[in-house]
């Protein structure tokens, strides 16, 4: 460690609890950091148990997904694309998508999404 360098807190976030839409955990990053604007995205983190199918979904958002955990199968514009820890991905805005979850243990994701 640096002496020299001065010790600063640095404003940690935290992700609200969790909502349950059937098999899919879904968590928003709560932005919460005074004087500063809230930025114009959203970030949220997001979990499907091994073996399991999250809902198909559709909205108004483009997003980006980072698998952080886990594996499965992207349903995406009546493709299936394969997805594992690292892969990313962008999901175009209103395309209808849905996760699959092919591997043994949960798949975990962050989604960055924006209008």
């Amino acid at each position: 460690m640096h002496s020299d360098v001065e010790t600063q807190r640095l404003p940690l976030l935290e992700f609200l609890p969790p909502e349950i839409d059937g098999y899919l955990s879904l968590a928003d990053l709560k932005f919460d950091v005074p004087g500063v604007n809230v930025p114009p995205f959203g970030v949220a983190r997001f979990s499907v148990p091994a073996g399991k199918t999250a809902p198909v979904d559709s909205h108004q958002s483009h997003e980006i997904w980072i698998v952080t955990e886990g594996e499965g199968e992207l349903l995406y514009d009546s493709r299936i694309t394969k997805l594992c820890k690292e892969s990313a991905c962008f999901i175009e805005a209103p395309k209808s998508h849905q996760l699959r979850n092919t591997g043994s243990r949960t798949l975990e994701a962050i989604s960055i999404w924006w209008r």
